[in-house]
C-alpha cells in the first residue's frame, strides 16, 4: 500500500513515508495471540520467520476481501474485512501522527479494475471500520491516467494504462477531446492474474521439483510454507535485474534438507 496527498502549493500528489521510513507498507498483518497486539507491514512480516508466529500471519488479504469466509488468526476468526481494516488504521494512524497532526476524515482508495460491486463494498467498509468518514473510490489505472493527463507531459491523442500489480492486470484507455482534456470511452477492465500469482507458480515448480529429488514437498503437512512462499517473490524479483539466479533453501521436516 501508498499513501499521498494532493499538495496545493504543487499541485501535485506527493507519496508519504510510513513510520518505518518507507513510502510502501507491505499488505501483511499479525495478530499475537498473547498479547492481542496487531503488527502491520514490516513488522509483520518479519513474524514469518519464526514458525510459531507464521500462523498468524495474513498475506494479500485484498483477494479474500470480497468473500464471505472466516480466517483464524491470533485464536479468533477474522473476516477479511476486518483484516483490511487493520491495514488502512495503521496507514491513517501514519499520515495523521508523523504528517498532518490532524484526524483524516476523508480518503479516496483504489483498487484494481477487476473488483466487482462485492469487493468494492467491502473496500468501503474497511476504511469505514479503520476510522474514515467519507471514502470515494477509483479504480487504479483510471486514476494513473488521469494523473499523467494532470502532468503536463505531451502524450499524443491517445493514452493507454496498464498496470500488473499483485493480484490483478488492469487496463485503462483515454481519448483525448478537441478541448486538450481527455475522457474516458470505455470503464477500466482487468484480469485477476498478477505478481500473487507468479509467485504461487515458482513455489509450485519449486514443490514438484522437491518432490521429485526428495520425496517430499516444500510444505508439511501439506500446507503452504510462508517463509518459502516469501523467498520465492525475492527470487522473482532478483530476475528484474539479471537473466538468471540460482537458490538454496532448507527444507523443514526431520531431517532438514538443502533444496537447491
Amino acid at each position: 500500500c501508498s499513501v499521498a496527498w494532493f499538495n496545493p502549493k504543487s499541485s501535485h500528489a506527493e507519496l508519504l513515508r510510513n513510520a518505518e521510513g518507507y513510502e510502501k507498507t507491505p499488505s501483511v498483518v499479525f495478530y499475537d495471540r498473547e498479547t492481542g497486539e496487531v503488527l502491520v507491514g514490516t513488522a509483520a512480516e518479519l513474524m514469518l520467520d519464526e514458525e510459531e508466529t507464521s500462523r498468524d500471519v495474513k498475506i494479500g488479504v485484498k483477494h479474500d476481501i470480497g468473500k464471505d469466509i472466516l480466517i483464524h488468526l491470533g485464536g479468533k476468526d477474522r473476516r477479511p474485512v476486518e483484516i483490511a481494516a487493520d491495514i488502512f488504521r495503521k496507514l491513517k494512524r501514519d499520515a495523521e501522527q508523523l504528517h498532518f497532526k490532524a484526524p483524516i476524515t476523508t480518503a479516496v482508495v483504489t483498487h484494481p479494475a477487476a473488483f466487482d460491486p462485492t469487493e468494492r463494498e467491502r473496500l468501503t467498509e474497511a476504511a469505514t471500520l479503520a476510522g474514515f468518514e467519507r471514502v470515494l473510490l477509483l479504480s487504479e489505472p483510471e486514476a494513473a491516467a488521469i494523473a499523467v493527463t494532470r502532468a503536463g507531459v505531451k502524450i499524443g491523442n491517445n493514452l493507454v494504462v496498464y498496470d500488473l500489480g499483485a493480484g490483478t492486470f488492469d487496463l485503462t484507455l483515454l481519448l483525448q477531446t478537441g478541448d486538450g482534456n481527455y475522457r474516458l470511452p470505455i470503464g477500466s477492465r482487468g484480469k485477476r492474474c498478477g505478481g500473487d500469482d507468479f509467485d504461487r507458480a515458482l513455489y509450485d515448480h519449486c514443490d514438484a521439483a522437491a518432490r521429485q529429488q526428495h520425496g517430499r514437498g516444500v510444505g508439511t503437512d501439506g500446507q503452504v510454507d510462508p517463509q518459502f512462499m516469501r523467498a520465492c517473490r525475492q527470487r522473482k524479483e532478483n530476475l528484474s535485474l539479471r537473466d538468471r539466479a540460482d537458490f538454496s533453501s532448507v527444507l523443514k521436516g526431520e531431517p532438514p534438507i538443502v533444496f537447491k
